[in-house]
């Protein structure tokens, strides 16, 4: 990996340059409970922490990332020769056994003194596309251990050709084996950039079918906001965690520093005010938190309405999957399933008046039946449509916009009515912006910028000199490219929809050519007619 290049750069930098990015996205996104592991294999020495197993090397055991480990990446990448450092370091090449790498990944996993990990990846980046020890069934059993243990494989190899035949030991370890020939291919494969939240329940509320007959269900989240990380508060001498606590004084010390000494203020010396019209109510604590206890968690049919009365317009969020639980109510799975079959039969959901939890509001809801459905390019639950109810949140009469105004015809004759030419014109522009979408292809600006300056700030370097993130949702107008890109067809858009007020003329209204052609024919009868 020293020797091949891509350019100008060997494949060991460019897989260093992958794993960076990776490490560094971790430390600035993730949390305590990320663990990573850096192993070279095929080296001439070994540590203590490969159990000195030959020619594999453990640079630093299993534990928390951190801005050193990032920054030591950093001075090899920028290295004038990144085979003299690396050899420095693992002393240099060598000829590993796969059987002792997969058992050092086993122990790692083990002993590693962290409990059970909630998810395990192992990524072997490789330009070698042969692999002659497939045979090995000692190979196969460490591999088939791993992935018992819930370990997922990811081999990255890196900038095969295509006449290469790729070994078939590879396809073993991932099935969905991509080959990286530059930096951003690389970084797409590695999809530990990609958060996974496990999916459980938000809450288990009960849906109440009237005269005491209910089922217990599940409510899933199906899509998640990710947001940017809460804040932790550490120690600048000892970095360690701050611990805080909350204290109630008298007014008069709401600006002013709070002594310990002062004289501290319990639950039952202070009331709650809420203002209700132009008087200031007190309650205590329990008064005012059973006044946001407006109903009891749960979901009560109001009714059934045909799928045709349910619009898009109606849609007040993303919806949420509703599935049943049959421990907590029993035969809860038979009724869903009987409610499910019929209002498929005849095309049917339920309204109901929904409760998540104990201080929300109640919501007019949906549960619109969906057939299950899975795409072939879905992974690890995307492309999968669940099948059963998906509640739809409904809007309230407030909540809808009042658009009579905006829809009312500025003249009596009624709005300017297109031509075909137009019509085509609009439909061609409209075409040209539109591209396939995938939502792992559009990253929020606000996190990226946030992650940059935090990176910054970790490593030392000048956060006036961080690079400016891209908006890759802004406007096509705002963006050049895209601007560019539809440019033909918007200056035709243009010339046909404002030809005739750059000349001078009004548009003609809804119906005025027919009215047009309407007069040209009586006058014509007209001219035709003799005097008697």
């Amino acid at each position: 990996m020293f020797s091949e290049t891509i350019d100008c750069q060997p494949l060991f930098t460019i897989a260093l340059k992958g794993i960076r990015e990776q490490i560094n996205y971790l430390c600035c996104a993730g949390d305590l409970q990320e663990y990573s592991v850096l192993m070279f294999i095929n080296t001439a020495q070994t540590n203590d922490d490969a159990h000195h197993q030959d020619s594999i090397y453990v640079h630093r055991a299993m534990n928390n990332m951190n801005a050193d480990w990032v920054r030591e990446i950093d001075g090899w990448i920028a290295s004038d020769n990144i085979r003299d450092t690396m050899y420095d370091i693992v002393g240099g090449s060598g000829s590993c056994n796969y059987i002792d790498v997969f058992f050092i990944l086993k122990k790692l996993f083990k002993e590693s003194g962290r409990g059970a990990f909630h998810r395990m990846s192992v990524f072997l980046f490789t330009s070698n596309v042969v692999q002659n020890a497939i045979d090995d069934n000692a190979i196969k059993n460490n591999v088939e251990d791993l992935k018992k243990m819930g370990a997922e494989f990811g081999v990255i190899l890196v900038n095969p050709s295509e006449d290469d035949e790729i070994s078939g030991f590879w396809y073993e370890l991932d099935h969905s084996l991509i080959k990286a020939n530059t930096l951003e291919s690389l970084v797409e494969r590695i999809n530990i950039k990609r958060k996974r939240l496990s999916r459980r329940s938000t809450a288990s509320i009960p849906l109440r079918l009237g005269n005491g007959l209910e089922l217990s269900v599940g409510v899933f989240y199906l899509v998640a906001e990710q947001k940017k990380s809460a804040p932790i508060m550490l120690d600048a001498e000892t970095n360690e965690l701050v611990q805080c606590f909350t204290t109630y004084t008298k007014d008069e010390k709401v600006k002013g520093e709070v002594d310990q000494e002062d004289e501290e203020l319990y639950e039952g010396d202070f009331f709650f005010a809420k203002t209700v019209g132009d008087v200031k109510v007190k309650m205590d604590r329990e008064e005012y938190e059973n006044l946001r206890r407006i109903d009891t968690p749960g979901m009560v049919i109001i009714g059934f309405k045909p799928m045709s009365c349910l619009k898009i317009s109606h849609r007040m969020g993303p919806s949420q999957y509703v599935f049943p639980q049959d421990d907590r109510i029993e035969r809860s799975s038979k009724l869903y399933k009987a409610l499910f079959k019929k209002c498929l039969e005849r095309d049917l959901f339920i309204l109901v008046r929904y409760t998540l939890k104990t201080n929300t509001t109640p919501k007019l809801a949906a549960l619109v039946p969906q057939r299950g459905e899975q795409t072939e390019d879905s992974e690890a639950g995307e492309g999968v449509s669940y099948e059963g109810f998906h509640l739809v949140t409904l809007p309230f009469s407030e909540d809808k916009r009042d658009l009579s105004e905006r829809m009312t015809p500025p003249t009596e004759e009624g709005w300017p009515e297109a031509s075909t030419v137009q019509v085509d014109a609009a439909k061609a522009f409209i075409k040209k912006l539109r591209t396939n979408y995938n939502p792992y292809q559009y990253f929020n600006p606000a996190l990226q910028k946030h992650y940059r300056y935090v990176e910054a700030l970790a490593l030392g370097h000048d956060t006036e000199e961080v690079d400016k993130v891209g908006d890759q949702i802004k406007p096509y107008f705002t963006d050049d490219t895209q601007a560019e890109r539809v440019h033909k067809e918007l200056d035709y858009f243009k010339k046909t929809c404002l030809a005739d007020i750059a000349s001078g003329s009004k548009p003609k209204k809804r119906g005025a050519a027919k009215k047009e052609d309407d007069d040209i024919e009586e006058n014509k009868s007209k001219r035709g007619r003799k005097k008697t």
